[in-house]
């Protein structure tokens, strides 16, 4: 895939939901349906239903529906709040867990899943190489965790590691 060598880490959540791929690509597609009407707090809360209601409801398709409800952990709506260094992120966190085993997904299906629909939303159709600009207003408040390297490469990688190591912890520990 296009990113194999660059970002080893989506290509290989990709590889391992390779089964359900049809319905994370609807995922990625209707992520943010909703956030010209409700950014923050419910909008992916809002996506996920009109997804539903697209596809239907179904065992198979509660994944697609998971991985867009849960797309952007709510309250942190800035990425680099949602970290192992914010405590307060881990109980989010738990939550997420507990929801995806509520609905029957397994934690490595889970975390490659949300792997796969935040990469989808911080490349969102740009070159890896080019500046993020959630990161370049970031940097223009002062020093961030990506150095002077605020690439949207850098800043998926640096994010995704974040947000998995967040997730791994909080399956482990409900």
């Amino acid at each position: 895939g296009k990113f194999d060598k660059e970002l080893p880490f989506v290509s290989e959540a990709r590889a391992s939901l390779r089964n359900h791929r049809d319905l994370m690509v609807l995922a990625a597609m209707f992520h943010d349906v909703a956030k010209p009407y409700r950014h923050g707090d419910i909008h992916g809360w809002e996506s996920a239903d009109i997804l539903r209601d697209i596809i239907g409801v179904d065992y198979n398709n509660r994944l697609a529906e998971w991985a867009v409800r849960h797309h952007m952990p709510m309250p942190f709506a800035h990425k680099a709040e949602f970290s192992l260094s914010n405590p307060d992120a881990l109980e989010v966190a738990k939550n997420i867990a507990r929801d995806a085993r509520r609905v029957g997904i397994d934690a490595a299906t889970a975390i490659n899943a949300f792997v796969l629909i935040n990469a989808a939303d911080i490349i969102n159709g740009r070159e890896l190489n080019v500046d993020d600009n959630w990161a370049k207003k970031a940097m223009a408040e002062g020093p961030t965790k990506y150095g002077n390297d605020i690439s949207v490469k850098n800043v998926l990688s640096i994010e995704l590691k974040e947000k998995v190591d967040l997730l791994k912890k909080a399956f482990k520990e409900i």
